[in-house]
């Protein structure tokens, strides 16, 4: 059995600030879709547009190609991070147990790697 430990996040961004947008936050998994506001009825509605997706180790950047004169002033974004739990790196399993020992011995006082 495969437990995933994926996190889906709805995130609002204006597009009066710019193209161009980072999420400090990775790893990136899917962008599941964008949406936005119509200015009439002020319901969310998807929302076709082009996009440049990269990809770094702290987060990812999300840049916008030329938007449609019709575009709204805000999009929601909705996507999904994490690592599935087979794919969780080492290091990352280290720190976490590492934390949790912390919290239930606090007179370890910090980690200890193992070699």
């Amino acid at each position: 059995m495969v437990i995933f430990n994926i996190k889906r996040i709805i995130q609002e961004i204006d597009l009066e600030k710019g193209n161009t947008f980072y999420f400090p936050i990775a790893p990136l998994v899917c962008i599941q879709g964008v949406k936005a506001i119509k200015p009439e009825n002020q319901e969310w509605e998807t929302f076709s547009v082009i996009y440049d997706l990269t990809c770094k180790y702290n987060g990812f950047i999300l840049k916008f190609a030329s938007l449609p004169s019709n575009t709204p002033s805000k999009l929601r974004i909705t996507y999904e991070v994490g690592y599935p739990s087979n794919e969780i790196p080492e290091p990352l399993k280290q720190a976490i147990l590492g934390q949790a020992t912390d919290f239930y011995n606090s007179e370890r006082g910090g980690y200890i790697t193992l070699e």
